[in-house]
Protein backbone atom coordinates (compact mmCIF):
# COMPACT_ATOMS: atom_id res chain seq x y z
CA UNK A 1 0.00 0.00 0.00
CA UNK A 2 1.29 3.51 -0.84
CA UNK A 3 1.55 6.20 1.21
CA UNK A 4 1.49 9.44 -0.66
CA UNK A 5 2.93 11.42 2.70
CA UNK A 6 5.95 9.57 3.06
CA UNK A 7 6.77 9.63 -0.89
CA UNK A 8 6.85 13.31 -1.20
CA UNK A 9 8.90 13.51 1.58
CA UNK A 10 11.17 11.42 0.07
CA UNK A 11 11.50 13.94 -2.86
CA UNK A 12 11.84 17.02 -0.44
CA UNK A 13 14.70 15.28 0.85
CA UNK A 14 15.94 14.38 -2.58
CA UNK A 15 15.52 17.89 -3.61
CA UNK A 16 17.46 19.55 -0.77
CA UNK A 17 20.15 16.89 -0.65
CA UNK A 18 20.24 18.33 -4.62
CA UNK A 19 20.31 22.05 -2.72
CA UNK A 20 23.03 21.18 -0.39
CA UNK A 21 25.18 19.72 -2.77
CA UNK A 22 25.32 22.70 -5.23
CA UNK A 23 26.02 24.21 -2.48
CA UNK A 24 28.76 22.58 -1.76
CA UNK A 25 30.30 23.05 -5.03
CA UNK A 26 29.95 26.53 -5.58
CA UNK A 27 32.30 27.06 -2.22
CA UNK A 28 35.49 25.30 -4.01
CA UNK A 29 37.89 27.07 -5.63
CA UNK A 30 37.16 28.72 -8.99
CA UNK A 31 39.05 27.80 -11.62
CA UNK A 32 42.24 30.33 -12.87
CA UNK A 33 41.20 33.05 -15.00
CA UNK A 34 43.31 32.91 -18.53
CA UNK A 35 46.56 34.55 -18.89
CA UNK A 36 46.25 37.36 -20.63
CA UNK A 37 49.13 37.69 -23.08
CA UNK A 38 51.25 40.70 -22.86
CA UNK A 39 52.56 41.73 -26.01
CA UNK A 40 55.86 44.47 -26.22
CA UNK A 41 54.92 47.61 -28.11
CA UNK A 42 57.38 46.90 -31.43
CA UNK A 43 58.21 51.19 -30.47
CA UNK A 44 59.80 50.37 -27.35
CA UNK A 45 61.60 48.21 -28.66
CA UNK A 46 65.75 48.60 -27.66
CA UNK A 47 67.89 49.45 -30.69
CA UNK A 48 71.66 48.96 -30.94
CA UNK A 49 73.42 52.43 -31.07
CA UNK A 50 74.38 53.05 -34.58
CA UNK A 51 78.43 53.30 -35.15
CA UNK A 52 79.79 56.33 -34.85
CA UNK A 53 80.52 58.01 -38.58
CA UNK A 54 83.94 58.22 -39.30
CA UNK A 55 85.14 62.12 -39.77
CA UNK A 56 86.38 62.77 -43.42
CA UNK A 57 90.19 63.03 -42.88
CA UNK A 58 91.59 66.39 -43.84
CA UNK A 59 94.21 67.36 -46.49
CA UNK A 60 97.65 66.22 -44.67
CA UNK A 61 96.03 64.40 -42.10
CA UNK A 62 98.07 61.13 -41.01
CA UNK A 63 95.54 58.02 -41.64
CA UNK A 64 96.16 55.44 -38.60
CA UNK A 65 93.05 53.24 -39.32
CA UNK A 66 91.42 51.31 -42.70
CA UNK A 67 88.44 53.27 -41.44
CA UNK A 68 90.37 56.51 -41.87
CA UNK A 69 91.32 55.75 -45.21
CA UNK A 70 88.03 54.29 -46.19
CA UNK A 71 86.59 57.12 -45.34
CA UNK A 72 89.16 59.16 -47.52
CA UNK A 73 88.71 57.03 -50.29
CA UNK A 74 84.96 57.69 -50.21
CA UNK A 75 85.25 61.75 -50.36
CA UNK A 76 87.68 61.49 -53.17
CA UNK A 77 90.63 62.03 -51.46
CA UNK A 78 94.28 59.73 -51.90
CA UNK A 79 95.30 57.51 -49.31
CA UNK A 80 99.69 58.36 -50.35
CA UNK A 81 101.68 56.04 -48.46
CA UNK A 82 105.08 57.53 -48.15
CA UNK A 83 108.36 55.02 -48.13
CA UNK A 84 108.33 54.68 -44.53
CA UNK A 85 104.67 53.31 -44.60
CA UNK A 86 102.96 56.35 -42.93
CA UNK A 87 99.57 57.17 -45.17
CA UNK A 88 98.51 60.89 -45.24
CA UNK A 89 94.94 62.09 -47.09
CA UNK A 90 96.05 63.93 -50.67
CA UNK A 91 92.94 65.68 -51.57
CA UNK A 92 93.75 66.33 -55.46
CA UNK A 93 92.40 70.48 -55.44
CA UNK A 94 93.98 71.03 -52.55
CA UNK A 95 98.15 71.83 -51.81
CA UNK A 96 100.20 68.41 -51.79
CA UNK A 97 101.16 68.05 -48.04
CA UNK A 98 104.75 69.06 -47.40
CA UNK A 99 105.46 65.46 -46.35
CA UNK A 100 104.55 64.37 -49.86
CA UNK A 101 106.86 66.84 -51.17
CA UNK A 102 109.93 66.28 -49.32
CA UNK A 103 109.26 62.59 -50.54
CA UNK A 104 109.71 64.20 -53.98
CA UNK A 105 113.15 65.39 -53.26
CA UNK A 106 114.35 62.64 -51.66
CA UNK A 107 113.43 60.05 -54.24
CA UNK A 108 114.37 62.04 -57.25
CA UNK A 109 117.68 63.60 -55.93
CA UNK A 110 118.62 59.73 -55.00
CA UNK A 111 118.98 58.97 -59.12
CA UNK A 112 120.88 62.03 -59.72
CA UNK A 113 124.70 61.59 -60.64
CA UNK A 114 126.51 64.62 -60.93
CA UNK A 115 128.82 62.82 -63.12
CA UNK A 116 126.65 61.54 -65.72
CA UNK A 117 122.62 60.65 -64.61
CA UNK A 118 120.69 57.98 -65.32
CA UNK A 119 118.06 59.10 -66.99
CA UNK A 120 115.58 56.64 -66.69
CA UNK A 121 116.50 56.55 -63.18
CA UNK A 122 115.48 60.03 -62.87
CA UNK A 123 112.00 59.74 -64.96
CA UNK A 124 110.81 56.50 -62.98
CA UNK A 125 111.40 58.40 -60.16
CA UNK A 126 110.03 61.33 -60.64
CA UNK A 127 106.79 60.04 -62.50
CA UNK A 128 106.42 57.42 -59.22
CA UNK A 129 105.25 60.52 -56.92
CA UNK A 130 102.77 61.68 -59.62
CA UNK A 131 101.31 58.07 -60.21
CA UNK A 132 100.78 57.57 -56.21
CA UNK A 133 97.84 60.48 -56.29
CA UNK A 134 94.68 61.45 -58.67
CA UNK A 135 96.73 65.05 -58.26
CA UNK A 136 98.25 65.99 -61.69
CA UNK A 137 102.00 66.78 -60.18
CA UNK A 138 104.18 68.05 -62.52
CA UNK A 139 107.83 67.59 -61.58
CA UNK A 140 110.50 69.40 -62.89
CA UNK A 141 113.56 67.77 -62.10
CA UNK A 142 117.37 68.07 -62.35
CA UNK A 143 119.98 65.89 -64.91
CA UNK A 144 123.49 66.04 -65.90
CA UNK A 145 123.44 66.80 -69.28
CA UNK A 146 124.75 68.80 -71.96
CA UNK A 147 123.02 70.73 -74.86
CA UNK A 148 125.61 71.61 -76.80
CA UNK A 149 127.91 67.94 -75.70
CA UNK A 150 130.52 69.97 -74.96
CA UNK A 151 129.36 72.06 -71.54
CA UNK A 152 128.07 69.25 -69.02
CA UNK A 153 125.58 70.80 -66.46
CA UNK A 154 122.43 70.56 -64.52
CA UNK A 155 119.14 71.13 -66.80
CA UNK A 156 115.95 70.76 -65.39
CA UNK A 157 113.08 69.37 -67.74
CA UNK A 158 109.61 67.58 -66.71
CA UNK A 159 108.67 64.50 -66.46
CA UNK A 160 106.28 62.36 -68.02
CA UNK A 161 103.44 62.27 -68.85
CA UNK A 162 103.43 66.23 -68.96
CA UNK A 163 106.91 66.52 -71.13
CA UNK A 164 105.59 64.98 -73.83
CA UNK A 165 102.49 67.24 -73.45
CA UNK A 166 104.35 70.44 -73.20
CA UNK A 167 106.87 70.03 -76.04
CA UNK A 168 103.92 69.60 -78.47
CA UNK A 169 103.08 73.27 -77.02
CA UNK A 170 103.99 75.95 -79.33
CA UNK A 171 107.18 77.59 -78.04
CA UNK A 172 108.27 74.69 -75.91
CA UNK A 173 111.93 75.95 -74.13
CA UNK A 174 113.16 72.50 -74.00
CA UNK A 175 115.44 71.59 -71.10
CA UNK A 176 116.70 74.70 -69.01
CA UNK A 177 119.86 76.09 -66.87
CA UNK A 178 116.83 77.91 -65.15
CA UNK A 179 113.98 75.80 -63.67
CA UNK A 180 111.62 79.37 -63.55
CA UNK A 181 111.66 78.77 -67.21
CA UNK A 182 109.89 75.66 -67.60
CA UNK A 183 107.73 76.64 -64.43
CA UNK A 184 106.23 79.85 -66.41
CA UNK A 185 105.68 77.41 -69.36
CA UNK A 186 104.12 74.95 -67.90
CA UNK A 187 102.21 77.20 -65.64
CA UNK A 188 100.58 78.86 -68.75
CA UNK A 189 99.37 75.29 -70.23
CA UNK A 190 98.05 74.57 -67.03
CA UNK A 191 95.98 77.68 -66.84
CA UNK A 192 94.46 75.95 -69.91
CA UNK A 193 93.18 72.99 -68.58
CA UNK A 194 89.86 71.89 -67.74
CA UNK A 195 90.79 71.03 -63.81
CA UNK A 196 93.71 73.63 -63.54
CA UNK A 197 93.22 73.43 -59.37
CA UNK A 198 93.94 69.64 -59.85
CA UNK A 199 98.07 70.66 -60.83
CA UNK A 200 100.61 71.08 -58.98
CA UNK A 201 104.49 71.97 -59.86
CA UNK A 202 106.96 70.73 -58.16
CA UNK A 203 110.24 71.47 -58.66
CA UNK A 204 113.55 69.72 -57.46
CA UNK A 205 116.78 71.47 -57.22
CA UNK A 206 119.85 69.84 -57.37
CA UNK A 207 121.27 67.97 -53.95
Amino acid sequence: MHHPARALAAVVVAAVAVTLSGCAASTETDPPAEAVEVTTDPTTEPTEPAEPEVPVPANGETLTTQEQIDAAKAAGLDAYELTDGTVIAVDPTQPLPQPVIDEAYVTVQAEYNPVESNPYGLAAAAEAIDSKTTKNVVIIYPMYASKDDITWEPLYRPAEPYASQLARVAGWPGSQRDPQVLVDFAEAWIAQQDDPETYQIIVVPVP
